[in-house]
């Protein structure tokens, strides 16, 4: 089980069943539950580590101007002026991700909040969207 350095007494519930080794059994057993990678991603969750805001200087040139071309129109209704200013692209998972091990796949899911922001030079960040993410990542094999 993982927990956070901060608050070890804040754990998941374990409702797994306990693992049976009989005592004539020579063979070393290693088993990692849905429980073990749960506790990972929930204290990660908590420590405040699924989140990222990225400016201009950090995002690549095809991503910023695939930014740009979507929400031109509503950055020209907002004010002519803030075309040219840089643009801001925060990331925050919302809620703990939860994983799911089958006998052919592992799979984790995670709900996250994405923002985009238009970052004017001596004013506060305009946003232009926000929108709720749901995405499942599986491995098969």
């Amino acid at each position: 089980m993982f927990y956070s350095l901060k608050n070890e007494n804040e754990t998941l519930m374990n409702y797994a069943v306990n693992p049976v080794v009989r005592e004539y059994d020579r063979m070393v057993y290693l088993s990692l539950s849905e429980y073990f990678f749960d506790s990972g991603l929930f204290s990660y969750f908590k420590a405040g580590l699924f989140q990222t805001e990225m400016t201009n200087e950090q995002m690549s040139k095809d991503l910023e101007v695939i930014l740009r071309t979507i929400y031109l129109g509503k950055i020209m209704m907002l004010n002519p002026v803030l075309m040219d200013q840089p643009l801001s692209l925060e990331i925050e998972v919302t809620s703990p991700p939860r994983s799911t091990i089958n006998n052919s796949s592992a799979s984790v899911a995670v709900t996250s909040m994405v923002k985009v922001l238009v970052l004017p030079a001596g004013q506060p960040p305009v946003q232009l969207s926000s929108m709720t993410m749901v995405r499942t990542m599986v491995k098969k094999g």
